[in-house]
Parts: C-alpha cells; sequence; structure tokens
C-alpha cells in the first residue's frame, strides 16, 4: 500500500471519531475537511446579536484553534486578498484595508445566507459590519496603532467565542462541531468543478485547483505540503508521487 493511500484510509478511520476534537493524547486535533489550523492571536466574545462583550489574547497553551478555510485561502501566500472564511487576521475584518475587509465580508455573507447557515454566523457579521474591532482591540489594550491608524501586528488572528445562550452551546467557535459540518456542507455545496479519477480514492473527485499547506503545523513548518506541482525551486515538497 502507497504512503498517500494509507494516510487517506487513516484518516478515513479516525475522522468519525475523532476530527474537529480536542483530547489531551493529541498535540492537535485531527482537522475536519475544508478546515485547518492555525495560531490564534487574540478572542473576540459576542452575544447572539454581534453585541462585544470581551476580547483577550488568547492562551500561548492553547492557540491552535481549527478554522475553515477554502481552496485558495488554504494556501494562499504574501499579501493577498483571499479570505478565510471565519477566523482571520486583523487587516481582514477592518474597513482600513478595503479589498481584504470586502473579501471578508463578502465570504461570510455568502454563507450566513445560505441554506446551511449556522447561528454564530449572523453575530459575527453584524459585528464586522460596525467596522469598530481596531477602536475595541485598542481600548481592551490588545493592539497598537501606528501614525495612519493601522493596527502595528496587522496579521494577529482573531478567533471568536458567541455567547449564544442556547443550553449546552459551545461558544467557542474553534470547537463547535456543529460549526465545522455547517461549512463543509456549504463548502461542498459550492464545488462545481471537473472531476477526474483519484488515484488514492479510486473514486471519481473534483479536481484539485491547489493543495493546502501548514500540514505539519506542530514543529512549525507552516509552508508545509503533502502535494506539490511547482517545485522546480523552493522544494515545498520533498517527497515523490507517482
Amino acid at each position: 500500500m502507497g504512503l498517500m493511500k494509507q494516510a487517506y484510509e487513516t484518516y478515513c478511520a479516525l475522522e468519525k471519531k475523532y476530527a474537529g476534537r480536542y483530547c489531551d493524547e493529541m498535540k492537535e486535533p485531527l482537522v475536519p475537511i475544508s478546515h485547518q489550523i492555525a495560531n490564534a492571536d487574540i478572542e473576540i466574545t459576542l452575544n447572539a446579536d454581534g453585541k462585544l462583550l470581551n476580547a483577550a489574547m488568547m492562551d500561548k497553551a492553547h492557540a491552535a484553534v481549527i478554522i475553515p478555510v477554502t481552496e485558495l485561502s488554504a494556501g494562499r501566500t504574501g499579501d493577498t486578498s483571499c479570505a478565510h472564511p471565519l477566523c482571520d487576521q486583523i487587516r481582514f475584518l477592518t474597513p482600513l484595508y478595503p479589498e481584504k475587509y470586502a473579501a471578508y465580508l463578502t465570504q461570510l455573507h455568502a454563507w450566513e445566507n445560505s441554506a446551511f447557515q449556522h447561528p454564530k454566523l449572523h453575530a459575527i457579521a453584524r459585528y464586522v459590519e460596525k467596522g469598530t474591532i481596531l477602536d475595541d482591540l485598542e481600548q481592551f489594550g490588545l493592539i497598537e496603532r501606528n501614525d495612519d491608524g493601522l493596527p502595528v501586528k496587522e496579521k494577529q488572528v482573531v478567533c471568536w467565542r458567541v455567547e449564544t445562550g442556547v443550553s449546552g452551546d459551545t461558544p467557542e467557535c474553534w470547537r463547535d462541531r456543529t460549526l465545522f459540518q455547517s461549512f463543509i456542507d456549504y463548502y461542498a455545496s459550492t464545488q462545481n468543478r471537473e472531476t477526474a479519477f483519484c488515484m488514492v480514492s479510486g473514486q471519481c473527485t473534483a479536481l484539485a485547483s491547489q493543495h493546502p499547506k501548514k500540514i505539519i503545523t506542530a514543529n512549525g513548518n507552516a509552508n508545509a505540503k503533502l502535494i506539490s506541482a511547482n517545485d522546480s525551486s523552493g522544494f515545498t515538497y520533498r517527497g515523490r508521487f507517482t
């Protein structure tokens, strides 16, 4: 059995029990499909209407969180305007970066208004639409701004807690498996691409235009990939797949 097939079948065997769950025996949780691990810097807490309740720095011991990603955002590089669907850097959440802010809200609204909507999305969208995140974080003493009013650390990642008031609900978006499933179903519904035979799964599936990085985040290698097709230089992928 080849390496890729072993990796695929191992994931399939563990997915139902472990995907999206945080447990002591695993340094990082097994990530659901259409999601990725990110190191969050700031945690913002909202109520169900999108009113700000609190903001704090993330505990470094628990900073590795699960976030939804698209195929494009999972492999984004450099100064891009390709937004993650929910948790992202500060510069995507403020109108002071118009292109990034518009990209973030456009994507969030599309998910929020889809057949796979989730209550937490409404709260987050209403808050981000206010455009007050920099003022709010500054009041909590969590950021510094330069002479242009922009955050000095513009790439700090924000994650969300939403206190819905519903009994048994999980406030942390990075632990809410109903939210994970909401995005998985929504993102799958947007995929209308050419299919081809997959040499790993043995099924006809949608063709990938690029492969995600951050495969091995625990050791700090944020750019590691399982599959790469552009290794004439840089050598992101050090291996072989025929």
